[in-house]
């Protein structure tokens, strides 16, 4: 916990880290492989109380270009999403699927975006120890989804450091 913090709030803790790492294997004229891992954890909580998240995701990427003025990315992402609720009990969301782009420069300073996703979720719930764990369970079962999209963006830079983007999905 931060000194500051204890002085003002005695009892309440603070903490956090991310983290985040990136290699790219070669150039995108010729396919560019990219593997991307990054996450972050932060919790504010008291004796009685607690706020907590925590993520973790997991993307590889291969971007090619595809004539002179347009690149395709195929990507699958894997991912980690916790939330403690209360002291009682973590919500966790496991997550993964693929997505594929197509950018499009349609102008020297204007682009065009259309992707598609899917991505597949599996939400559990971890009761904390000594709390009403088999009610917990028995409210909440574990469920899984799965959300399939579209998006579409156009960018244009209208002037020099200003990018103006609108977006639909």
């Amino acid at each position: 916990a931060l000194p500051v913090l204890g002085a003002i709030a005695p009892g309440t803790e603070l903490s956090y880290w991310d983290y985040q790492v990136r290699v790219d294997l070669g150039r995108v004229a010729e396919g560019r492989w990219t593997v991307w891992a990054f996450g972050s954890f932060d919790r504010l909580a008291q004796p009685r109380v607690a706020l907590q998240t925590e993520f973790h995701r997991l993307d590889l990427r291969y971007d090619r270009a595809v004539g002179r003025r347009a690149k395709l990315r195929v990507a699958f992402q894997l991912g980690r999403d916790g939330t403690l609720y209360s002291t009682l009990a973590t919500i966790w969301a496991n997550l993964g699927g693929p997505r594929a782009e197509l950018e499009m420069e349609v102008g020297p300073s204007a682009r065009l975006l259309f992707g598609v996703d899917l991505l597949a979720n599996r939400f559990e719930i971890e009761p904390a120890a000594g709390t009403l764990t088999d009610q917990i369970r028995t409210l909440f079962p574990p469920r899984n989804a799965l959300v399939a999209g579209a998006y579409a963006e156009g960018s244009a830079r209208v002037w020099r450091g200003l990018e103006v983007r609108a977006g639909v999905r």
